[in-house]
C-alpha cells in the first residue's frame, strides 16, 4: 500500500505550508475529495505574473499553469500557458520536496 502524504485531517496545514513555500506572484490552492476522503488531492494554480498585469483581469491572459497534486506523491500538469516551460509529471516524498521542485521547475520559457 502506498503511503498517503496528506489526508483530510491535515490538509489545511499542508496547503498553508505549500502556499508559504512557493515563490510566485499568484497562487490559488484548493483540495478535492471527489474520489472520497481517502483519495484527497489538491489543485494548484500558479501565475508567474502579478494579478494587476493580467489583461482584463483574466488568469488565462497571464503566464499560468494548473497542476493536480495527488496524495500518493505525484504531480500532473492540467494546462499551461505557452509562455511557461513544459512541465513533466514529477514525484515527491514530502511536502518540502514538493515545494522545492515546484519552485525550481515552473519557469518562463525565455528566462
Amino acid at each position: 500500500m502506498v503511503e498517503k502524504l496528506f489526508s483530510i485531517e491535515n490538509i489545511e496545514e499542508v496547503k498553508q505550508e505549500i502556499k508559504e513555500g512557493l515563490n510566485f506572484p499568484y497562487i490559488h490552492l484548493y483540495h478535492s475529495t471527489l474520489g472520497g476522503n481517502e483519495n484527497i488531492s489538491m489543485l494548484l494554480t500558479i501565475s508567474l505574473n502579478s494579478r494587476e498585469t493580467w489583461a482584463n483581469q483574466i488568469l488565462e491572459n497571464s503566464a499560468y499553469i494548473k497542476l493536480h497534486i495527488l496524495n500518493n506523491g505525484q504531480v500532473y500538469m492540467i494546462v499551461r500557458n505557452r509562455e511557461v516551460k513544459k512541465f513533466r509529471k514529477i514525484r515527491f516524498k514530502n511536502i518540502k520536496e514538493l515545494v522545492a521542485k515546484l519552485n525550481a521547475k515552473i519557469i518562463l520559457i525565455n528566462s
